[in-house]
């Protein structure tokens, strides 16, 4: 068994969701526009990326978890809107963003940033911006910001939001899999 693993903290999203992430990906198919897709059935809403971490802290970062949903109570997200970073004209990634109740989402974004850094988890320079990423942008058309502003903007529905997951996620010959170390509900 390795003594290090990868591992994250996000928030499941429903099969509903995810095929409409897909449809979007289709949408995004431009002549010119060279992407590695996300497989859509494995996505899910990350709130935090730990990285490498020793088996041994993977109780120390459920504690964690706990502490950071204690007052938090189930809220409703909306998977919505389309966009790039850094900039649709310079497109690196492709996104699906988020809206709904956002104010509970961020707080347990920095509760867990906090508390990972406590446990020695490499911090985030910049503010957690919600999103699920669509694909890596290899390379993009001159056109490509005309092109992804004609896009119609997505609305692909809502995600009750109940509940942490901490996953580890294992390279594979067909890309990264995913299984859940431990489910923190909110208000536990």
């Amino acid at each position: 068994m390795k003594a290090q693993i990868r591992t994250f903290i996000a928030i499941e999203l429903s099969e509903r969701i995810r095929r409409g992430l897909a449809r979007v990906q289709r949408q995004l198919e431009f002549p010119g526009l060279k992407v590695r897709w996300a497989r859509v059935e494995v996505m899910h809403l990350t709130l935090k990326f730990l990285g490498s971490i020793r088996r041994d802290v993977v109780p120390e970062v459920s504690r964690l978890m706990r502490e950071a949903v204690q007052d938090i109570e189930p809220f409703e997200l909306t998977i919505e809107g389309l966009g790039s970073f850094p900039s649709s004209d310079r497109p690196r990634i492709l996104w699906v963003g988020v809206g709904g109740e956002l104010d509970p989402l961020r707080t347990l974004a920095e509760r867990l940033e906090i508390g990972a850094r406590k446990l020695g988890a490499k911090g985030e320079d910049r503010r957690y911006v919600p999103h699920m990423t669509l694909g890596r942008v290899k390379s993009a058309p001159p056109d490509f910001a005309e092109r992804l502003a004609s896009v119609e903007k997505p609305v692909l529905g809502t995600v009750q939001a109940q509940e942490l997951i901490l996953f580890m996620s294992e390279l594979t010959r067909q890309g990264s899999a995913y299984t859940a170390l431990d489910r923190i509900g909110f208000g536990a």
